[in-house]
């Protein structure tokens, strides 16, 4: 049975916007057709009233803050109390989470509600953070298994209707495997160093003095992948190190490849279109040589690069912070422009990156990463350990890669050690290691220039370069 609308007292407990009534009262209302005498009782000419006006005006029944419908309402509404009201929305990940085990995992939400909460309801015990927000993170235990699904229930409830939703997380080995199936050409890869990626294709840099760049293709018919060679251009000597980005300090927009070319002991740039080669500095600003650098990273208009046998942080940069004076920002003699050393006595500085916090670089030594502040006077600040997981006098324990992904776990890959270490990230301070997966048996195990990859290479899984003459590959399921 349909009962009586609320009252505007109850209307108003609930927080619902109230809809003007008309009851059919004439001492209230004056209806068309009535007059009303001295006394008040007057006379009333007869009228006729359709059912479609009685009850709240522009209100329908069925609708939002209206009456229900014989208890029902349009759409996904709730009839609570005989009130229409939208219980809670939520927009959570439909398919499960897939990632290797030990890593901090975001479940991104949006949830509009009146209250809420999260709770494990299945799988391996995981810590989570911030349980009491939209998007907690989750901590996957390192030793969950391939395999094991995390069930994580939201329960959500608004104007007294109550939902709930489960998110998983399911957990994959890690595989490490070939990236680029099917090339088998030595005159399109050579020995790769590293990886870039742009416009959805890979590039892989020669320790031989090429760059070649592959798609990636699905063979319906046999339901396999396999790469394509698609072009090469010549770098002479031996590069190694390499990032996709421009030229600092230009306004021509043009694409570059930028090379440390340990060989050339040289910074040099490489025209995506085209395949024209720039040196951009081959000594320092004490006419000193670069030395074999092996790896770089731009960062806010300079260039960091390292020299791991003359145990050095480089920065090439062409318009140093002087103040209108000539001096340093802080007021020191002027910096010039060109190649200077940063920090020196460095045991095999290797794989450098950017940080999730601005002005910090993420440092790869033996047995360590370092985090180093790079002041606003273009100077580095003293650096400070952030990750330890070796001797750090041990020069086989060289870090050759290092990423983040986009949940701030860090990678760093130990080539000599066939090691490929994990950590949670940790703001401003040290962190732990969380897993060391041993890949001695994998075959794919240099990690030169761990990159994510994009478009159809996948956004969630780690390319990198070995001396074996092949791109490796591993899916780690959150991206960059």
């Amino acid at each position: 049975m349909r009962r009586a609308p609320l009252s505007l007292t109850l209307l108003v407990a609930l927080g619902l916007p109230a809809c003007e009534a008309s009851n059919g009262d004439e001492n209230e209302t004056d209806t068309p057709g009535a007059t009303t005498g001295e006394d008040g009782t007057g006379d009333t000419a007869p009228t006729t009233t359709s059912p479609s006006t009685t009850g709240p005006v522009d209100c329908i029944a069925g609708q939002e803050t209206c009456a229900c419908l014989e208890n029902n309402c349009i759409g996904t509404l709730e009839c609570v109390e005989d009130i229409c009201v939208p219980g809670p929305e939520y927009d959570i990940p439909d398919d499960p989470i897939r990632v290797i085990a030990g890593l901090r995992v975001p479940v991104d939400s949006e949830i509009l509600a009146d209250e809420f909460s999260w709770a494990q309801t299945g799988g391996p015990d995981a810590n989570v953070t911030g349980i009491d927000t939209q998007s907690p993170l989750i901590d996957v235990p390192a030793g969950a298994s391939g395999g094991d699904v995390l069930t994580f229930t939201l329960t959500a409830i608004r104007n007294g209707v109550e939902a709930t939703a489960d998110v998983t997380i399911e957990i994959v080995e890690a595989n490490f495997e070939e990236g680029l199936p099917m090339i088998m050409d030595p005159e399109q890869l050579g020995t790769p160093n590293t990886v870039s990626f742009r416009g959805g294709q890979l590039w892989a840099v020669m320790n031989e003095g090429f760059v070649s760049w592959f798609d990636l293709e699905f063979d319906d018919e046999l339901q396999e992948e396999f790469a394509v060679h698609m072009g090469r251009h010549e770098i002479p000597g031996a590069p190694f190190g390499a990032r996709m980005g421009q030229v600092p300090d230009r306004d021509d927009d043009i694409d570059v490849l930028l090379i440390a070319n340990a060989g050339n002991q040289a910074l040099e740039a490489l025209t995506i279109n085209g395949g024209n080669i720039e040196t951009l500095s081959d000594e320092t600003v004490d006419a000193e040589p670069l030395g074999a650098i092996r790896h770089l990273v731009q960062m806010d208009g300079e260039i960091y690069m390292t020299n791991g046998e003359g145990g050095q942080l480089l920065v090439w940069d062409p318009s140093p912070p002087n103040d209108d004076e000539g001096g340093t920002t802080g007021g020191e003699p002027p910096i010039p422009a060109g190649t200077r050393v940063l920090l020196s006595d460095l045991v095999m500085p290797s794989a450098v990156i950017t940080g999730p916090e601005d002005g910090f670089l993420y440092l790869g030594v033996a047995g360590e990463v370092l985090r180093v502040p790079i002041l606003e006077t273009g100077e580095a600040g003293e650096p400070t350990l952030y990750l330890s997981f070796g001797d750090n006098a041990d020069p086989n324990l060289l870090v050759d890669g290092l990423q983040f992904d986009r949940a701030n776990n860090l990678y760093a890959g130990v080539p000599l050690d066939d090691r490929l270490i994990v950590a949670r990230y940790a703001a401003g301070e040290e962190t732990e290691v969380i897993r060391d997966i041993d890949t001695a048996g994998a075959n794919f195990s240099d990690f030169g220039g761990l990159r994510f990859g994009d478009d159809n290479f996948g956004g969630a899984t780690l390319y990198y370069g070995n001396a074996s003459g092949r791109v490796g590959r591993v899916f780690v399921g959150l991206g960059g």
